[in-house]
């Protein structure tokens, strides 16, 4: 599973505002492929500052997925270099206003009135 070492370097990513794939190498060694759910879970939880990263099962020892490796890598660019423009934000603002309060300051029900993108 994840080392220190490795939630060291997903914080520099995220830090950095990079796009990520996580490898999980040798996950092969441990037997059953069902094991590659509970590997994504413990994933997950020692590294949910990548949460948005795409996991990819990989063996380098015998190949297997490795060629899945670049498909993801182009998921991850074209996920962030995706231009949310302010009508899309707009559209998602009041599906998540009408599925009912969700926003409480200071004991009272926050209204977002209205949004806009700014440039990152």
């Amino acid at each position: 599973g994840p080392t220190s070492k490795d939630a060291a370097i997903a914080g520099l990513v995220v830090e950095a505002r990079r796009p990520a794939v996580i490898l999980a190498n040798k996950w092969d060694l441990k037997g059953k492929e069902g094991d590659a759910e509970e590997l994504k879970k413990e994933i997950r939880r020692k590294l949910p500052m990548l949460d948005f990263a795409e996991v990819v099962f990989v063996s380098a020892h015998s190949g297997r997925r490795t060629g899945e490796i670049w498909n993801a890598v182009e998921r991850a660019r074209a996920a962030a270099s995706h231009r949310v423009t302010t009508g899309e934000l707009n559209r998602w603002i009041a599906d998540v206003v009408a599925r009912g309060p969700s926003f409480v300051v200071g004991g009272t029900i926050a209204k977002l009135r209205s949004t806009t993108v700014l440039s990152l």
